[in-house]
């Protein structure tokens, strides 16, 4: 179950909504298990957070610079670079 804050503007519900899917589609495995490990914890939630920003930008084409991206895309700052950082490293 995914509980929205309806308060939120609609850009951070689909990103948290989106944010819980990823864990769903990525973590499955490990739902319902309580996890210890900062490390471990840090790297999951970075990962859903990718997860959400390639469903809701699956192209940067649209943005001439990073700094445009941030700025436009309505996404945190941290969370707009974990995009950019993505693009980076595999090109999508």
């Amino acid at each position: 179950m995914i509980i929205v804050v309806r308060d939120e503007d609609a850009s951070k519900e689909n990103l948290r909504i989106l944010h819980e899917l990823g864990h769903v589609f990525l973590h499955s495995m490990c739902i319902g298990f309580y996890q210890m490990d900062d490390v471990v914890v840090r790297k999951k939630e970075r990962e859903a957070q990718t997860f959400a920003t390639l469903v809701l930008f699956p192209s940067l084409d649209n943005f001439e610079t990073e700094k445009e991206f941030i700025l436009r895309s309505g996404l945190p700052e941290q969370t707009a670079k974990l995009r950019i950082n993505f693009f980076r490293k595999t090109g999508i």
